[in-house]
């Protein structure tokens, strides 16, 4: 497809392809500026936590950015990055969900003269699973986890509102087949600050076969509850979490009903 392009050729791509020796440690930051500066663009497919860092170097750098992120904390540190930007350029949630799901719904958006609501479901599913989750991981397990455990976004009544993750279920029928969907963050991107006061109507679910929310609510609840366990423990010990992040709220009152119940 590349080679279509005006001034891209064969040889062009294959200089571009050659492997570089520099390696890089985001984490620590060891060689990532010297690794930017080779390139004209940076498309960063890393774990999010690592997203502000990369971005971070890109801007020092003057080197254009683009991820495939669903975490809306990261997103939000790359758009103020290109708030004043005239020259480069700074695009988060290039991926299926935030990302061309947000395309499509936007094009169904502008193809009507009103829009009581749209709902978007999305989920990149294995055609078959045998095994207990029902799922097969083929992306970040630290972005899976991630949207599973922050609060997500919606539009209610034209306004934005706050909803709980793993929470909103159900049932989807495509084809004679049975899916669950529920409520996941991140995938909806901006659209909520875009239609706000436009649409009454606008929230974003994960889908999936069903059974993998009742095992991840499992999972989620029990691992919260391993980490909070140890820290009361052993104060010295803190949950293995990426720096400067915290249990999200949603998951703090998820641990309290499971307390009361």
């Amino acid at each position: 497809m590349l080679e279509r392009v005006e001034g891209v050729s064969k040889a062009n791509l294959a200089d571009n392809a050659a492997p570089s020796d520099l390696k890089v440690d985001v984490a620590t930051g060891e060689n990532l500026s010297d690794f930017v500066a080779e390139h004209d663009a940076i498309v960063n497919a890393l774990p999010f936590y690592l997203n502000q860092a990369i971005a971070r170097a890109c801007a020092e750098g003057r080197r254009s950015y683009f991820d495939f992120s669903e975490d809306v904390a990261s997103s939000a540190f790359v758009r103020h990055l290109a708030e004043n930007e005239t020259e480069l350029v700074f695009v988060p949630q290039c991926g299926l969900a935030p990302g061309a799901i947000n395309i499509i719904g936007a094009s169904l958006i502008a193809s009507l003269d009103e829009v009581k609501s749209l709902e978007l479901r999305v989920g990149a599913l294995p055609l078959s699973a045998n095994n207990q989750m029902k799922y097969y991981l083929s992306w970040s397990s630290s972005g899976l986890i991630n949207e599973y455990i922050r609060p997500c976004d919606a539009l209610y009544r034209g306004e934005p509102i706050k909803t709980l993750p793993l929470e909103g279920r159900e049932q989807i029928i495509l084809d004679g087949v049975s899916y669950e969907a529920f409520n996941t963050s991140g995938g909806i991107g901006t659209m909520c600050e875009t239609y706000q006061g436009r649409i009454g109507e606008l929230n974003y679910k994960t889908i999936r076969y069903p059974g993998h929310l009742d095992h991840m609510r499992f999972v989620i609840t029990i691992s919260g509850w391993a980490i909070a366990l140890i820290c009361s423990r052993k104060s010295s010990i803190r949950p293995c979490l990426p720096q400067g992040e915290t249990w999200s709220l949603s998951m703090q009152r998820r641990l309290a009903c499971s307390t009361v119940s």
